[in-house]
């Protein structure tokens, strides 16, 4: 669930490597949410990690990942 304001466009949302990330995505930026239960490396739009948790953070044309673990 992803609040919004009246009036704004609902987010869409999106199933990424295998079910390890969804992507949600918002009219002025992209977050994508990774959980991964088994220990491994995931690649989404050439960032890598291999945190249980992470987040990766679309904003214009700036990315950055904050990895959880």
């Amino acid at each position: 669930m992803v609040p919004v304001k009246q009036g704004e466009a609902a987010p869409k949302f999106e199933t990424l490597s295998a079910g390890k990330a969804v992507r949600v995505t918002f009219p002025d930026r992209i977050d994508t949410i990774i959980l991964q239960s088994d220990p491994g490396t995931v690649q989404i739009d050439e960032q890598k990690t291999s945190a249980a948790s992470a987040l990766l953070l679309k904003r214009g044309g700036k990315m950055q990942i904050v990895n959880f673990d």
